[in-house]
């Protein structure tokens, strides 16, 4: 059975489809069930009882519900209800029972070899217990039948890896059944027989007695006040993101299947392969994350092979329907760490196809893992494309396990019906600058000038906000011995060893950003950066491996030179803060002993800033990560980058300094910014991580962000007309008792907010602005916002989470607005429709929330979180399922990340501490935001879930495999479609059948009754005929009868038994008939799926 928090509709769909579609064809059509057995599942959605409904079942039963409910139900008489599962389907009514006890045996009962409960031993014996287990029994039955409405109870018998030994189980419930029945002679009213669900929900119909409703879930499930079922929503999120790439791979080659008419057996055994584990992840403890570290790995395993087939058959389709007959056509599957195997050596003359698998067409913004050059896009017709290269951030770049050749990422906005293929060509538009001779090289923006010696290859000269300065920017060598990881002690008398060879150069002079490649020696490289609109230079060197000799370490400097009379004066920052006066050579309180250690002596600890200035100008540079740093001479500024020892200095560490990567001498790379100005202004300059009260304005056309200059985070976005102050931030949940299943705080331990100062860095490009922060040692964030895309984005990294022995550590982030919710949101149901929840409230009771009060307020979050007032809606969208909730007025809560030191008890045996590479999991994923009026937003986040959820999926190709004699095979346009229409489902279904499935995927209040003609798809597609069917395509909607109840508030109990037929009449139409037997209506929500048989 189906999990029912964490799974999206479109899945379970597909695995009703897939199961139901075995069941007919190994064991025919009276094998279908009819009823919902979802025993097992933490909690359930109304989504799954509108899904039911719609497959034509007469009902579902299920075992687990909050004590409280349970009692409170008990006592009214409410066990059984009809449970109204949409707001926006009248019909979507489906019979649903709680089982009296749990889905073990009978307590008593249990005939199992694994039980211990008495048999029935009813010989001519001393031991003869006829008598008392019968009368055992029937107490147990009275007890139940009186929590229930009619004179029909249900009472299971078995449980969890039982009927082992079948014949025991039988014997004694033959005998039990034997006796209990002979009681009615005595004039008693018990008559027990074997049965089923579905035997018994029938004799139930026919009792004609009316039933309690129910409306909203049954999320969260408690099965105590401590221990309220809401970790799993987030637990393993990794996985939970795997699963979706696994629905997106199936999605994309179940329609390509049937665009390419793919037929092999290969190709069908890759799809149905794929199509297999993904309804096994849909599995009640696969999606949910609660299953052993062990099983998780081979659910891994299986998904991963299974989307190596389904690009398979992808690969087939393309490779017919495109003008690339022999493209690669590969799927990168790691583009979330920004890595793409295809691209790592080179971009150059490579195709990118795109499938989009949505009915519309769609804009969308792709990015490429690339290096770091200069590149050209082109569409199919050979029109120019805008794009731009923008780094990754660093915190990606620094994960041990991947591989650093690409450090950019290429982004174009790509416009897709259902294929398109775009042209990346890497181009030159550098300018040479070696020549032996006397000329500068001048590189400039509209706020910055650069000039490059061409005699050196180096910097000579600065110019920027009004101010011009010599400048010679170069890398220098301390030959040392007795330098320690401690110590930093350069020979005596061994002056500092300057670069002198000429640097080779390159210009690469973008639009947006101007970049000067320099090789200073075999291991020493940089590139000066200046980006138009951004007021400072920016440094990237490269370091490594450094070369030793026995006798001879060596430590790396760069050093900055100019003419500004500085007499000994330079100030460095405390702690990234407050900046502190220093003079060369002096001490405040005493005279230092400099006679061995002159430059040593000299150094300070730079963890943001070094400056100098005389009275008119101001030189600054801005670091990377915490440095030493010093100013020996006149004018000049020196910062430590890198070193590699020979010896240890004896304090304590007892190895030299000497560190290894990849079996080679550590490679080091990072960042030193320099602006330069007037006195005045210098200080003032706006940096993203200045101690005042600015603030730095990010934004496109569509999209306005305020970042607080002095928090680092979000303050504002403005956007759609509407303005909120927004602030986004991460924080812990410190706990010990959590588990796979369950989500359970410290009692009187409160939320940890991050409250460090974020720094952060903007860039600023034409196509996408991206804010990349940094929260702590192991949380990071790009915040990016697109041009011509209304919402905003959110990329977190969140890892490797650190625990202690008895806490563990559990990672939300938080949007707090001004927006007067007062305790209201609303969140979505497997990925439809959305549910009102109320803090602390529950629909049918209330809750126990006296020791889990946060938890007790956590609900599935499939695709969608909102909030509002009257005017302003904020919504966010995530890719994955997680946890959330709104715990204050105007805020909104997502759990993102969760590592444990405890299992909970509850079936998993082993703490929630995944590994990867030997280290706690990293995890990486987005979240985005729509700010809007109340009365636009709702439609507007559809259209995102929809993108978010099925966006393109991205193909590589070279270009040396087009064949521009192919012409692309003309595919089916559904653009003719209204918007509103969703392709869910294009998929073979049989040899000669193709399954289509389209919903209205707007809500009744959102939406209106849209109507259309199928004719031209049936065409396209080849088709005959076609026939429509239920929910999951395997039963002809003509022949769904299923049964209707009614409700108490009806007001008199039905005369005879009702049953629910189509609402519309079924379609059902041949070629040969006219055009207007094709046309096909949507209510809102409304899905309809059709056999389409071909030739």
């Amino acid at each position: 059975m189906n999990d029912e928090a964490a799974v999206n509709y479109q899945s379970v769909i597909d695995q009703f489809s897939l199961g139901l579609k075995w069941l007919d064809e190994t064991f025919g059509a009276c094998a279908r069930p009819r009823i919902g057995w979802q025993i097992d599942p933490f909690g359930h959605s109304r989504e799954q009882a509108s899904m039911f409904a719609q497959m034509g079942y007469d009902g579902e039963f299920f075992s687990r519900m909050d004590p409280k409910d349970k009692a409170k139900r008990m006592e009214e008489l409410s066990l059984e209800m009809i449970w109204d599962a949409s707001e926006s389907l009248s019909d979507a009514k489906l019979f649903t029972g709680l089982l009296y006890s749990f889905y073990w045996e009978t307590s008593g009962f249990c005939f199992d070899v694994l039980c211990r409960d008495d048999p029935i031993i009813d010989g001519d014996s001393y031991d003869n217990n006829v008598q008392t287990r019968v009368d055992d029994f029937l107490a147990y039955a009275a007890k139940v039948a009186a929590k229930f409405r009619t004179t029909h109870i249900m009472i299971p018998l078995g449980g969890d890896f039982q009927y082992e030994d079948a014949h025991i189980n039988y014997k004694n419930m033959d005998k039990l059944i034997k006796y209990v029945n002979e009681r009615q002679a005595d004039g008693s009213t018990y008559n027990l027989f074997y049965s089923t669900p579905a035997c018994y929900l029938n004799s139930v119909h026919e009792g004609l007695q009316t039933w309690p409703n129910k409306t909203d879930d049954f999320f969260p499930y408690a099965s105590d006040s401590n221990s309220f079922w809401t970790g799993y929503y987030t637990s393993r999120p990794t996985q939970k993101r795997f699963e979706r790439d696994g629905n997106h791979m199936l999605q994309t080659a179940k329609q390509l299947s049937v665009f390419a008419d793919l037929k092999s057996e290969q190709q069908k055994e890759d799809l149905d392969y794929l199509r297999q584990i993904m309804g096994v992840m849909q599995h009640h403890d696969a999606i949910t994350g609660t299953e052993k570290q062990a099983v998780s790995n081979d659910y891994d395993r299986l998904l991963y092979d299974g989307i190596i087939g389904g690009a398979s058959n992808a690969r087939d389709a393309l490779r017919v329907l495109t003008n690339l007959p022999e493209g690669e056509f590969e799927s990168c599957l790691q583009l979330n760490i920004s890595e793409c195997a295809f691209t790592q050596d080179s971009a150059d003359n490579v195709v990118v196809t795109l499938f989009n698998p949505l009915a519309q067409t769609s804009s969308q913004y792709v990015r490429v893992p690339v290096k770091e050059e200069n590149y050209q896009v082109t569409d199919e017709k050979g029109r120019l494309v805008a794009s731009e290269v923008v780094p990754v951030a660093w915190q990606v770049l620094a994960l041990e396990y991947r591989q650093n050749t690409t450090q950019h990422e290429l982004v174009f906005k790509a416009s897709v019906n259902k294929i398109a293929s775009y042209y990346i060509k890497k181009v030159d538009k550098n300018v040479e600058t070696h020549a032996d001779d006397d000329s500068e090289t001048v590189v400039q923006t509209s706020e910055i000038k650069l000039v490059i010696d061409n005699n050196t290859g180096r910097l000579k000269n600065v110019e920027m906000n009004g101010v011009s300065e010599a400048i010679d920017q170069n890398f220098a060598i301390y030959e040392t011995y007795e330098s320690g990881a401690y110590v930093f002690r350069q020979k005596e008398d061994v002056d500092l060893k300057f670069l002198e060879d000429k640097v080779e150069f390159t210009v690469y002079d973008g639009a947006l950003v101007k970049e000067v490649h320099q090789q200073f020696s075999e291991w020493i490289s940089q590139v000066i950066r200046i980006y138009e609109g951004v007021n400072r230079v920016e440094f990237e060197w490269l370091v490594g491996p450094i070369p030793t000799d026995e006798d001879t370490a060596r430590e790396i400097v760069t050093v900055f030179d100019s003419e500004i009379s500085s007499n000994g004066v330079f100030y460095t920052d405390s702690n990234g803060r407050e900046m502190i006066k220093r003079v060369k050579d002096k001490r405040e309180d005493f005279n230092p002993d400099l006679g061995r250690q002159p430059i040593s002596g000299n150094y300070y600890p730079i963890v943001s800033r070094i400056a100098l200035e005389d009275s008119n100008k101001r030189i600054a540079l801005l670091n990377d990560r915490a440095q030493g740093g010093t100013s020996m001479q006149n004018g000049q500024l020196e910062l430590m980058l890198h070193r590699r020892l020979v010896q240890d200095d004896g304090y304590g560490v007892g190895e030299a300094l000497n560190e290894q990567k990849y079996e080679k001498p550590l490679i080091a790379r990072g960042k030193v910014y320099l602006i330069l100005n007037s006195v005045e202004e210098s200080t003032k300059n706006v940096e993203t991580h200045a101690d005042d009260d600015s603030e730095t304005v990010v934004q496109t056309s569509e999209i306005k962000l305020v970042i607080d200059n002095n928090t680092g985070r979000l303050k504002n976005v403005e956007m759609n007309g509407v303005s909120e102050a927004i602030d986004q931030n991460f924080a812990i949940y410190e706990t010990y008792e959590s588990g796979a299943y369950v989500f359970r705080q410290k009692e009187d331990v409160d939320l940890k907010f991050l409250e460090d100062k974020v720094e952060f860095t903007v860039y600023d490009g034409a196509l996408v602005k991206e804010v990349h922060q940094q929260f702590s040692e192991w949380i990071s964030q790009v915040i990016r916002i697109y041009e011509g895309v209304n919402r905003v984005e959110f990329e977190w990294l969140v890892g490797p989470i650190p625990t202690d022995e008895d806490t563990a550590r559990e990672i939300v982030t938080v949007f707090d607005s001004e927006i007067s919710s007062n305790g209201v949101f609303y969140t979505d149901s497997n990925g439809r429709e959305m549910i009102k929840r109320v803090k602390d409230k529950r629909e049918d009771f209330n809750p126990d929330l006296g020791r889990q009060p946060i938890s007790g307020n956590y609900y599935p979050i499939v695709s969608r979180i909102a909030l509002e007032d009257i005017n302003k809606r904020i919504a966010l969208l995530n890719d994955r399922a997680q946890g959330g909730t709104s715990m204050q007025n105007g805020q909104l809560e997502l759990m993102l990340h969760r590592r444990l030191v405890q299992d909970d008890g509850y079936g998993v045996g082993e703490a929630l501490n995944e590994q990867k590479y030997e280290k706690p999991l990293i995890a990486r994923g987005k979240v985005y935001l729509i700010l809007n009026s109340v009365e636009e937003s709702t439609k507007v986040e559809r259209l995102a879930e929809k993108e978010i959820h099925l966006p393109f999926w991205k193909f590589f190709s070279s270009h040396s495999q087009v064949n521009r004699n192919a012409a692309a095979k003309p595919l089916a346009d559904f653009n003719v479609w209204p918007q509103s229409v969703h392709l869910l489902t294009l998929e073979p279904f049989s040899e000669h059948e193709v399954l289509l499935r389209l919903e209205n995927f707007l809500d009744h209040i959102e939406g209106n009754v849209v109507s259309f003609n199928i004719r031209s798809i049936l065409d396209d597609l080849g088709g005959v005929e076609i026939r429509e069917t239920t929910l999951d395509g395997n039963m002809p909607l003509s022949e769904m009868k299923r049964m209707k109840f009614q409700h108490d508030a009806a007001g008199s109990r039905p005369k005879t038994a009702e049953f629910f037929t189509s609402q519309h009449k079924p379609l059902v139409a041949h070629k040969s008939q006219a055009d207007s037997k094709f046309s096909v209506s949507l209510k809102p929500m409304q899905i309809r799926t059709f056999i389409i048989r071909n030739e």
